[in-house]
């Protein structure tokens, strides 16, 4: 290697250290540069990183909020069908009413008396409202075991409210009671 430096004349021998300089240079510029690339691309990684975790978080939420808004729909559908099948309606719904109470009061076997009507609004929703049917029942505790079993599966929406034992015979074991049935229709 000697030998081929002694052919160069000083000159050449100049031109060669300065281009070796100027490699040099040029080498630890890019040594530096890379530095800073490759400092650049892990924060670009990172930042690459928490980015798809925030979408993957926003696409979770999104699938829930989809779920939930089919869920409201099947929710609104099951209302439209419970109004639709289940109230009364407020054409004549009082005489649907007495109608319906006959058929219940016919299958459980059973004769009951002194039949009052209360009418009130819910505060809720002023669309709905409930008649309230009291009326007084005596018989034994089969007849009334009849009786709330053809509420229970009668189609419309009838609820029993309240019953309150008014005489109880031991003897006999024929109940006394006054029960409130709850009827509810639209408007």
């Amino acid at each position: 290697m000697k030998e081929i430096f002694n052919i160069l004349d000083q000159k050449e021998k100049k031109v060669i250290g300065l281009l070796c300089l100027l490699l040099l240079v040029a080498l630890f510029l890019l040594f530096f540069t890379a530095i800073g690339e490759k400092k650049t691309y892990f924060r670009t990684l990172d930042s690459f990183s928490a980015k798809k975790k925030n979408y993957e978080k926003l696409s979770k939420e999104q699938n829930q909020k989809e779920k939930e808004w089919l869920r409201w729909q099947e929710a609104r559908s099951d209302m439209e069908e419970i109004r639709a099948e289940y109230f009364y309606k407020d054409n004549d719904v009082f005489q649907q009413i007495r109608l319906d109470l006959k058929k219940i009061f016919n299958q459980a076997g059973i004769h009951v008396s002194q039949i009052k009507y209360d009418y009130a609004e819910l505060e809720k929703n002023e669309n709905v409202k409930k008649v309230m049917v009291i009326f007084n029942f005596k018989g034994s505790y089969f007849y009334l075991r009849r009786f709330l079993s053809s509420v229970e599966e009668f189609p419309k929406f009838l609820i029993i409210e309240k019953i309150d034992f008014i005489n109880i015979e031991t003897q006999s074991g024929v109940l006394g009671l006054r029960i409130i049935l709850v009827a509810y229709y639209e408007s």
